[in-house]
């Protein structure tokens, strides 16, 4: 189950994952890391296979450090295939990289269940610079995006620029057939409230099946 709608309190940021029997192993620092790590802890269960996450969940979000999966939308270790890049855009490096999670799932496990896409912008987004003339053409000199390519991948209305990204992925032909058995859904993350809003719902194509709005559901 997983969940995508709620607010977060004063105690906890809400689950976006929720599934049972997930438990901690004990702490085994790792030789040599650096002191910022030696308090991290992995859960005692993780998948087998490396592209099949049991939560089933392939997340394309931001980059941004107040849009951290776990501690923002509460994703644990093993869940989620998470996929992070200025703005959580569609891009054709995320298309690329989906498409070789959606070939191995056809080649190494075509009985297994197809996981979701799960496609997060939020406000206040850093990528919303980009619509700054003189930044954008900055950033064109030195080597980055063009100036046209870098303007489109401006996130000023996450509502809007979502669906602009589903579309992305539902018309790419690296992606051909299998996104047509793949739920994807869209969101938007209010940075101010801690709401994640549905703005797409999870639709597989092939099926036309839905699931309610504000929970992904698993046929």
């Amino acid at each position: 189950m997983l969940e995508v709608e709620g607010k977060r309190g004063g105690r906890s940021p809400p689950r976006f994952i929720d599934l049972e029997g997930t438990s901690h192993a004990e702490h085994h620092p790792v030789p040599g890391a650096q002191p910022r790590f030696r308090g991290l802890r992995r859960p005692g269960h993780i998948p087998e296979i490396p592209f099949v996450p049991f939560g089933q969940l392939y997340l394309i979000t931001c980059i941004d450090p107040r849009v951290e999966p776990a501690a923002a939308l509460g994703v644990r270790l093993g869940e989620a295939i998470v996929a992070r890049n200025v703005g959580g855009r569609v891009t054709p490096g995320v298309i690329k990289d989906l498409a070789w999670i959606v070939h191995l799932h056809e080649n190494k496990t075509p009985d297994a269940d197809w996981f979701e896409i799960a496609v997060i912008h939020h406000t206040d987004c850093g990528s919303g610079l980009l619509a700054d003339d003189d930044l954008r053409a900055g950033y064109a000199a030195r080597g980055g995006w063009d100036e046209q390519t870098s303007l489109k991948m401006a996130v000023l209305e996450p509502s809007k620029t979502v669906q602009e990204d589903i579309a992305k992925l539902r018309s790419a032909p690296e992606l051909a057939p299998g996104i047509g058995n793949i739920a994807v859904g869209g969101y938007a993350y209010d940075l101010a409230t801690g709401k994640v809003t549905t703005v797409a719902q999870r639709v597989i194509a092939d099926a036309q099946r839905v699931g309610p709005a504000g929970r992904h559901r698993r046929d």
